[in-house]
């Protein structure tokens, strides 16, 4: 088995099929295309709200972009201290968050309790402008450990997130793992 980046896992076959019918003729660029716009739909769908869709390569360029997106450099995006935001994506947050900082926290199975996110905010205030703000809240789901947040927990961190006007960022994986032969998979 190999557990490693989703980079390293080879292209599904249907993917690639996918990529070659949408490689044929001429396209609009930057986000002004046929295919970007059939997705912005089908979400805007889905979530019953119009979005803005930015298609990107890797799960590294999702994350660093979103939060860099919503948290100011002089901001904090606090985490769990194993999730793969803080140890596996090399940096890519801070570097296009232009400073952000991560903070990791601690908790057992990688996940976040809600008195320990409530913790980590007491100590921040009182020392503005000359201190980082809680900008974001990180969380991975499955998280690094194969933990599962509940909906009850996600709707907790949130509420803590939001009342100080908080983003709530989500590193989504799909699990569990399907086989083909003896050559490993992961889907999204």
């Amino acid at each position: 088995m190999n557990f490693a980046s989703d980079n390293t896992a080879p292209v599904e076959p249907a993917i690639l099929d996918a990529i070659a019918k949408a490689s044929s003729g001429y396209a609009r660029g930057y986000g002004d295309d046929d295919w970007t716009k059939a997705v912005e739909r089908r979400l805007a769908e889905i979530f019953e709200h119009d979005v803005a869709v930015f298609l990107v390569p890797t799960g590294t360029a999702a994350n660093a972009l979103a939060l860099a997106h919503v948290s100011p450099p002089w901001g904090v995006v606090f985490c769990h201290a194993e999730s793969h935001v803080a140890t596996d994506e090399c940096g890519a947050v801070e570097f296009f968050g232009g400073g952000l900082k991560l903070v990791g926290l601690n908790g057992n199975g990688a996940k976040i309790e809600p008195a320990t996110l409530k913790a980590a905010l007491a100590a921040y205030g009182g020392h503005r402008p000359h201190q980082m703000i809680p900008s974001a809240l990180s969380i991975t789901q499955a998280s690094e450990a194969g933990t599962v947040y509940r909906t009850d927990e996600i709707a907790a961190l949130a509420d803590i997130a939001h009342a100080r006007a908080m983003a709530v960022h989500m590193d989504g994986r799909v699990l569990p793992m399907r086989w083909s032969g003896s050559t490993h998979r992961r889907h999204r």
